[in-house]
């Protein structure tokens, strides 16, 4: 009777020991497969956090390639409007010289004549004219100095 009490001792802690042994092993596993489904979880959320911030570069360099046209455009047209500009200024300085030209004809024919050049109608105002365009000349420089 001892020894089949022993026996039976020794099969229940055997099947104790191999039950423990079996549910360690469960939970370990069980627990490798909690840790790797949260891990994959994990790496899923990352994912999608990868592709917003993806999404937004490749919406930040569409703006900015579209910026960046508008600037080149508006470029292009301030230089157009910058040569135009320069043409006028030498127009206008051109202007400047032939009227100054004019304004020294009038003083030699109003000399030979005998009379105050200043009596010639609108000859008071050739250097007022010519003021002004040699103003508006500085500006344009001055604008474009600012602008660049």
């Amino acid at each position: 009777m001892k020894t089949q009490k022993t026996v039976m001792s020794k099969i229940a802690q055997i099947s104790k020991e191999e039950l423990s042994k079996e549910v360690s092993s469960k939970r370990v596993s069980l627990g490798t497969y909690n840790v790797n489904l949260n891990v994959q979880q994990d790496i899923a959320k990352k994912f999608d956090e990868l592709e917003d911030e993806l999404s937004e570069l490749a919406r930040s360099l569409r703006e900015i390639d579209d910026k960046g046209a508008e600037l080149r455009d508006a470029r292009d047209n301030f230089d157009k409007v910058v040569r135009e500009a320069k043409e006028s200024q030498k127009a206008a300085q051109g202007e400047i010289n032939e009227t100054k030209k004019l304004k020294q004809r009038v003083e030699s024919a109003a000399k030979e004549l005998g009379v105050d050049a200043k009596a010639v109608k609108g000859y008071d105002l050739i250097d007022d004219y010519i003021s002004d365009l040699q103003e508006e000349i500085k500006k344009v420089d001055s604008f474009i100095k600012q602008v660049k």
